[in-house]
């Protein structure tokens, strides 16, 4: 499984706010994606999953799935970023190159994604 180092993660109330306030979003029928550009030497991620999706196993599963997704390409988003990631319900079951592709194209569509390393 991927993972995001726990240094990656956005963690702070106010920092996951000043996102959803002040942030760009793109969306598409996976994901919401808000993101702004820090001082920060990387990126760092917050997953937000709505009890609309789900139970606590569904609302798990998805947040997992996202993370995995997400985790190879916060080494690729140039310049540093705060990203703020809400799942939709279709995560769950959409297949996984799906949500990779997803993942890649929000994040590309923000202007934060860099070249593949």
């Amino acid at each position: 499984m991927r993972h995001v180092a726990r240094d990656a993660r956005l963690r702070r109330t106010t920092d996951v706010q000043r996102v959803r306030r002040a942030g760009a979003s793109q969306s598409d029928r996976l994901y919401r994606v808000s993101a702004i550009v820090t001082s920060e030497s990387h990126a760092r991620i917050a997953i937000s999953v709505p009890a609309r999706v789900g139970g606590a196993v569904r609302r798990n599963r998805a947040r997992r799935r996202t993370r995995a997704a997400f985790a190879p390409l916060l080494q690729r988003v140039r310049p540093a970023a705060d990203v703020l990631v809400s799942v939709r319900q279709a995560v769950v079951d959409a297949p996984f190159p799906d949500l990779e592709r997803s993942a890649e194209a929000l994040l590309r569509q923000l202007g934060v994604l860099g070249v593949r390393s």
